[in-house]
């Protein structure tokens, strides 16, 4: 996963910065609870940190608080830090354009991820019209701001999303007592794979069009990790995915026509050369797929046609060394 938001750094740092300066230096806005700034001062690094360790001991050291504070007390606590790092506030799309105003539109627009990268189908674009900001992704709270309102703005908590996954299925679950896999640290470890259940996949490539309808698409992931477990589970991807089988028969059907296609154009120029064209450029297929494997990210559904891809060219090869 890309530094998503490297280019937003310097100006969200800053913004931050502000912030946690007037509250512990200046008592705005007013704390309710007596221990609120030395806490934020405590966890300061950790609120403008990139890092996943940071902000969990950040956590450990706001539940450590409840030992020694009755349950109004802390209530108080998690006020001031709702208030300090308002999310509400900075998510607020302004009623009128106000340049150079540094908010979850600008914040939005910096990042590099064109997908939900918990679904990797639901596109998340940026939008403004008339300097306004018109349309953006959701921004989940890896780590609920409800329960953990100090990182309600640390960039490493916020993740660009889709609807479906941020509200409809995560909610407030809580992936610091439930662990899942985070798209700026863990691994992609979520395969796809075309299945047929009787065929080897060269056997389905030699058969194709007559298997064809009675292939599906299988979403793999790896078995030995909870994490990824627990993701395929919370974001439902098992049952999403398998409505968006047919498109990665299709995409193979389009790899599998391209192929022999090229390899015609191939028998037919040695008998008629004509004008030279260089069969082998990669970007001939690109364009004529309409997908680059190298930026797989960019597109919905890219995770799916990326394995798809290296699979059928696996295939090509070993049918063609088997010819």
């Amino acid at each position: 996963m890309p530094d998503n938001w490297r280019a937003a750094r310097p100006r969200h740092t800053q913004y931050l910065q502000e912030r946690i300066t007037a509250f512990v230096n200046n008592d705005r806005p007013k704390a309710k609870n007596w221990y609120s700034r030395t806490f934020v001062a405590d966890v300061e690094k950790a609120i403008l940190s990139d890092s996943r360790a940071q902000m969990e001991w950040s956590i450990h050291e706001l539940l450590d608080c409840r030992q020694f504070m009755t349950d109004e007390v802390y209530a108080d606590l998690l006020s001031d830090l709702k208030r300090v790092f308002n999310y509400d506030t900075f998510s607020a799309k302004p009623r009128k354009p106000m340049p150079d105003h540094w908010d979850a539109y600008a914040l939005c627009a910096s990042s590099q991820l064109a997908t939900c990268p918990y679904c990797n189908y639901n596109y998340a674009h940026t939008l403004f019209r008339d300097g306004q900001g018109a349309m953006r992704p959701t921004l989940d709270h890896f780590y609920p701001k409800a329960l953990y309102p100090h990182l309600g703005l640390t960039l490493a908590n916020l993740i660009p999303s889709c609807y479906a996954c941020n509200s409809s299925l995560k909610g407030e679950a809580d992936f610091f007592l439930h662990k899942h896999l985070h798209p700026y640290f863990d691994q992609e470890s979520v395969n796809f794979e075309c299945y047929h259940p009787e065929h080897d996949f060269v056997s389905v490539l030699m058969a194709f069009d007559a298997i064809q309808g009675s292939l599906c698409v299988e979403l793999q992931p790896r078995a030995d990790c909870d994490l990824t477990r627990n993701s395929v589970s919370l974001f439902a991807l098992r049952q999403r995915y398998a409505r968006f089988s047919k498109e990665g028969i299709n995409f193979i059907a389009a790899q599998f026509a391209i192929e022999a296609l090229l390899s015609n154009l191939n028998t037919a120029s040695r008998w008629d050369p004509g004008e030279y064209l260089d069969l082998e450029q990669v970007t001939l297929r690109t364009r004529l797929l309409r997908f680059e494997r190298s930026e797989y990210r960019e597109y919905p559904l890219g995770k799916m046609y990326a394995d798809l891809f290296d699979q059928f060219h696996r295939g090509w090869e070993d049918l063609n060394e088997t010819a």
